[in-house]
């Protein structure tokens, strides 16, 4: 993500990409809530998909 200055506003194509990766970014923030809330904060300790849809489960 891009972030302006105070003395040097985003461009336009700045704008536009922010805007496209908000989005995929948006949509992947809520998924990691919706585990967060299922675990209840519980952190989830394990490493590959595998060991993670085992530990979900």
């Amino acid at each position: 993500m891009h972030k302006a200055q105070a003395n040097q506003p985003l461009t336009k194509q700045q704008q536009a990409w922010n805007a496209a990766r908000a989005k995929v970014r948006a949509r992947i923030e809520h998924v990691f809530a919706r585990i967060d809330l299922f675990r209840r904060g519980r952190p989830l300790r394990c490493a590959g998909l595998a060991r993670a849809a085992c530990a979900l489960a």
